[in-house]
């Protein structure tokens, strides 16, 4: 990736293949913005903020888990959810939707996907932003579909 030589990083990327002249264009684009920051001469390291020493270990990460706890009523749901007899990519789902998982327009301009707010409408009214509220509960395109679904039609 690089080597320092008289005090200076140099930058040396390592191709499987040749550059298009698209990804070469690129590559100068990055190494304009990565020339601009200083690199100090200090060598790095990780530390892994959830344990005293700085060091990871999986117990670190169980305490670091079980201590975040869940509201009582929504760790009740989310039990019977687990112990569900319906199929597992059911469960999967259901879980992801009651901790807002589920990749709506919201979450993905949250993640950085979309660029823009307004790329966060919803896909099927375009009326509000798609969280998941809005997407399965009320969304007027949503709520004829579970109305047809209540009704047997």
């Amino acid at each position: 990736m690089g080597l320092r030589e008289h005090g200076q990083w140099l930058w040396d990327f390592r191709w499987k293949r040749e550059l298009s002249v698209f990804e070469f264009g690129l590559l100068q684009d990055l190494l304009l913005v990565v020339t601009q920051f200083p690199l100090s001469g200090m060598e790095g390291s990780w530390v892994w903020t959830l344990d005293p020493t700085g060091n990871y270990s999986v117990k670190s990460a169980y305490l670091a888990i079980t201590s975040v706890e869940a509201a009582p009523e929504q760790n009740s749901l989310l039990t019977r959810v687990w112990k569900s007899w319906a199929p597992s990519k059911v469960i999967v789902f259901s879980w992801q939707l009651l901790q807002d998982r589920v990749p709506t327009r919201q979450n993905l301009l949250r993640r950085r996907v979309f660029r823009e707010a307004s790329m966060s409408f919803c896909a099927l009214c375009g009326d509000f932003v798609e969280s998941v509220d809005h997407l399965f509960i009320t969304c007027d395109c949503i709520s004829k579909f579970w109305y047809n679904i209540a009704s047997g039609g």
